[in-house]
């Protein structure tokens, strides 16, 4: 779409005072005008556009303009047209872009002029505004909305989901809670089993015209998480010594495994500088390594484990609300 800048709405000497025009009137007065022909192009991914062309001059020196001549994508539009002093005309036409440009030309007869006061590009089908939702807690109700607009009235809005098991795609309307706002809701007794979501959403107009956000090769993935009412479980068991000259293995066990997002193991062997690594899924359990090159004779070597779950919580082990905060071996 072009737009005007905050700079066309301010005071300027075209409009011969000192206080802002409503904003039509500041419009109408930013015209574009020549006596030799020109031709403006603008880059558009290819569909149905609807252009608006706005002719009036109400500038201190208003006068006729025309006869003009006006072609969009080589197809006329306008011809021998002619705007009196004060007088407001507006052009409106579909174009299909397949090439990805639309070219406006603009052409006079010798000693006279062409104008253009006002021009806009909007897609003809549906637009659709929509942040996607990237996670969900299973207990609650999922609640989607959107932002659906167009050229030419709404008809519906659907939202297209599916669980992780499913080919398919479910279908649902999305009720108008506002002019443009649309929503839905998806019971959560519905959604019990996986731990994703796939969706996007279509729009339909009037006209029969389709939009999507994402699609049915390319929806958006949702997390899906419980609520934190389960206790999570650790389970560790300190080696009495490490051996130098050999990677420090580390074995670390959590439940539920299925809530975990990720393990860090942080550690201090030398300094006061501690050194985090992200720790490795291997079947039940998780695993990280020290390496040797930190593992000096009579060195103490401290360590713990964060661990992150699926919801957000982090949670440290040892914890050092109830326990010393770290583990501590000698290196042998």
């Amino acid at each position: 779409m072009i737009r005007l800048s905050e700079q066309d709405l301010l005071p300027s000497a075209e409009t011969g005072v000192n206080s802002p025009f409503p904003y039509e009137n500041q419009l109408l007065n930013k015209l574009v005008w020549s006596r030799k022909p020109a031709t403006f192009q603008v880059d558009l991914t290819p569909g149905s556009y609807l252009a608006h062309l706005t002719f009036c001059d109400r500038s201190l020196r208003r006068r006729r303009h025309g006869p003009m001549k006006i072609t969009i994508n080589n197809q006329v539009v306008a011809d021998q047209l002619i705007i009196t002093t004060g007088k407001r005309i507006d052009l409106r036409e579909v174009v299909e872009i397949k090439d990805g440009k639309l070219t406006i030309d603009f052409a006079c007869l010798p000693d006279q002029d062409w104008f253009i006061s006002a021009l806009s590009i909007n897609p003809v089908a549906p637009t659709i505004t929509h942040t996607p939702v990237t996670k969900w807690v299973r207990e609650e109700p999922l609640v989607i909305r959107a932002s659906v607009t167009g050229v030419n009235p709404i008809r519906q809005v659907i939202l297209n989901y599916q669980t992780e098991n499913e080919r398919g795609y479910h279908m649902i309307i999305m009720a108008p809670l506002t002019s443009n706002l649309y929503s839905t809701t998806i019971p959560s007794a519905y959604l019990q089993q996986g731990k994703n979501i796939n969706y996007y959403i279509t729009a339909l107009d009037s006209l029969g015209r389709e939009a999507s956000f994402g699609s049915f090769e390319h929806p958006f993935p949702m997390a899906v998480v419980n609520t934190e009412n389960y206790s999570p479980s650790f389970f560790h068991l300190p080696p009495s010594k490490v051996q130098k000259e050999q990677d420090f293995k580390l074995k670390f066990s959590v439940r539920p495994l299925e809530e975990v997002e990720k393990v860090t193991l942080l550690y201090k062997s030398l300094g006061d500088q501690f050194n985090q690594v992200t720790m490795e899924r291997e079947s039940e359990e998780y695993v990280g390594n020290i390496p040797s090159s930190l593992l000096l004779p009579d060195c103490l070597v401290k360590y713990r484990f964060i661990v992150m779950f699926k919801g957000g919580t982090i949670q440290l082990y040892p914890n050092p609300i109830t326990a010393f905060p770290y583990f501590q071996v000698m290196v042998d």
